[in-house]
């Protein structure tokens, strides 16, 4: 959070003695959020769980099912950060639609029967 907030005062101070283009100031923004996005997630996976945590150890409560609820979402913020990077950066956004959208092509040839994807070929 106190990166996210430097680096914004910083480039407000740059653009007053720069000048910038719009689609540069855009980009710039863009990038920001992207950023603060990206650092709430893993934030947020873990503080909320801790919320519990925190309490019911100071009043010595236990409830097996809200620790384990607690102990798996704090396990899976590295699955959250990663998943929330790939969506709001552009660049990772595009590789992984054209990745996973890729369709296969059923061909067959005389004897065999081939299913051919952009990768590899495999025989049946």
């Amino acid at each position: 959070m106190l990166f996210v907030l430097l680096l914004t005062i910083k480039l407000d101070k740059e653009r007053e003695k720069v000048r910038l283009s719009a689609k540069t100031i855009t980009l710039q923004k863009k990038f920001l959020r992207a950023i603060l996005v990206q650092i709430l997630t893993p934030f947020l996976v873990l503080i909320l769980p801790l919320f519990y945590v925190g309490p019911s150890i100071l009043l010595d409560y236990y409830n097996q099912t809200f620790n384990d609820i607690c102990i798996i979402t704090m396990s899976l913020h590295g699955l959250f950060a990663t998943i929330v990077m790939l969506v709001i950066h552009e660049p990772y956004r595009k590789y992984c639609s054209k990745f996973l959208c890729r369709s296969s092509k059923v061909t067959i040839r005389s004897d065999h029967f081939y299913i051919v994807s952009t990768q590899n070929e495999s025989k049946v």
